[in-house]
C-alpha cells in the first residue's frame, strides 16, 4: 500500500493513482475499475484517458476472470466505436490475449454474438477463429448459444485443418 503521506502536495491525484497501480500487488484489481467501466460503458474518452497515465492497462487483466478491457467491451455489445479504437492501437498477438477460460475476445464475441466485433477482429488477426478456448473453437461457441448469423459467418473465416 501506499503511504500518502509521503507524496509531495504538489503532486497530481493522477501520479498519485499512477504510482499507486503500479505499488499495488498483482491480484489487486480495484486500480482497474475506472477502466473497467469506461470498457462496459463504450466511453473512450474514459478509457483513452486511463490508458494514457497507465499503458500497461490497455493489455493488463482487470477482472477476476482474466478479461482485458477488450474482453469486456467485446461482451458489453454497446459501442462498436468502443472496439474499432481498441483494435486499432493492439498489435495482432494482443488480440490473441486470453481469459482464464482461454477464451479470446474473438471468442467473446462468438459467445454474445457480436458479429461487427468478431468482423474487426479478424481483420487484423485472421488467427483468431482458430484459437480455441477450454470449450472449443469460437464456432462452437457461437452454436451453443445459438448465434446463426455468427455461425454462417464463422464457417466463412475458421480453416478446416483436418
Amino acid at each position: 500500500m501506499v503511504d500518502f503521506n509521503s507524496v509531495s502536495s504538489n503532486t497530481n491525484l493522477a501520479s498519485r493513482r499512477t504510482r499507486w497501480r503500479v505499488e499495488r500487488k498483482p491480484n489487486d484489481l480495484g486500480g482497474y475499475l475506472p477502466l473497467y467501466k469506461a470498457a462496459l460503458g463504450g466511453k473512450w474518452e474514459e478509457a483513452r484517458k486511463f490508458m494514457d497515465e497507465d499503458p500497461e492497462a490497455l493489455t493488463a487483466k482487470i477482472t477476476i476472470a482474466s478479461e482485458t478491457a477488450l474482453h469486456i467491451a467485446v461482451g458489453a455489445r454497446k459501442d462498436t466505436a468502443f472496439v474499432e479504437k481498441l483494435i486499432d492501437i493492439m498489435s495482432p498477438d494482443e488480440l490473441a490475449l486470453t481469459n482464464q477460460n482461454g477464451e479470446t475476445a474473438f471468442s467473446v464475441a462468438a459467445v454474445v454474438g457480436n458479429k461487427r466485433a468478431a468482423e474487426l477482429l479478424y481483420n487484423k488477426n485472421p488467427k483468431l477463429p482458430n484459437i480455441p478456448s477450454k470449450s472449443g473453437l469460437p464456432i462452437h461457441r457461437a452454436a451453443q448459444y445459438g448465434h446463426r448469423d455468427m455461425v454462417s459467418y464463422l464457417l466463412a473465416v475458421t480453416k478446416n485443418d483436418r
